[in-house]
């Protein structure tokens, strides 16, 4: 049975979140603060999933990505009431795996839990180097990329496809402009999103069905992108 933390003080939330997980088969613990959390992670259970609340009585959610992300593969999944594009990137560039903003469904908050945990196994996984994504067909080593029922591979730059790469290696997770520029252009990247935006839209030209349309990847608006397996 996968394990899930929740880290919130509201009470009543609390309650649901708890109630919410335990009804999909999850064992569930819960912390009120970040030093509770704290005592449940060096406990003798694995933590398999957090779900993080950004205010919290002894810091913020940012406190706790900050300081426990690097040591853990556990998911995280911020819900917070703070819906602004300023607190969703600095949660996602901090380590947050993915970001549910208040109110949201019960059906939406399992389904996010599902794919974090299913990524998660992926990626403790080897790494393939063959991908089919939707239409797309993509050998890593080989640097190939095809279409379905199209012979003739695609050509795309380097960056173009280091910036396919970096997203099929994270299949359904929010990237920020930062994290791809970082990952792709390393120390050049001067925070342009701009210049980033230009390399999307021009393989998304290449590899999507419907440039105007996408399907492969899609925007979060104001955030960054996101490639839909």
């Amino acid at each position: 049975m996968q394990h899930i933390l929740v880290i919130e003080d509201d009470a009543s939330m609390q309650s649901f979140l708890k109630t919410l997980c335990e009804s999909a088969g999850f064992k569930v613990s819960l912390a009120n603060t970040i030093e509770q959390a704290s005592a449940v992670m060096s406990g003798a259970l694995l933590v398999d999933l957090c779900l993080l609340d950004l205010g919290l009585p002894d810091g913020s959610g940012h406190d706790f990505i900050r300081a426990f992300k690097p040591q853990m593969t556990a998911p995280i999944i911020v819900i917070s009431a703070r819906d602004t594009d300023f607190d969703k990137i600095t949660a996602l560039d901090l380590g947050a795996d993915d970001y549910v903003a208040k109110p949201f469904s019960s059906g939406e908050l399992l389904a996010r839990i599902r794919v974090s945990l299913r990524r998660l196994v992926q990626e403790n996984e080897a790494t393939p180097s063959t991908f089919h994504v939707q239409h797309l067909n993509v050998n890593l080593d080989a640097r190939t990329v095809y279409l379905d029922g199209v012979d003739d591979a695609i050509h795309l730059t380097p960056i173009e496809f280091r910036l396919l790469e970096l997203f099929l290696k994270q299949p359904n997770k929010v990237l920020t402009y930062s994290q791809i520029g970082r990952d792709v252009w390393g120390n050049q990247f001067t925070g342009s999103t701009e210049k980033i935006r230009v390399h999307i839209a021009q393989l998304r030209q290449k590899i999507e069905k419907m440039p105007s349309a996408p399907t492969l990847i899609s925007n979060a608006p104001g955030i960054g992108y996101r490639l839909n397996h």
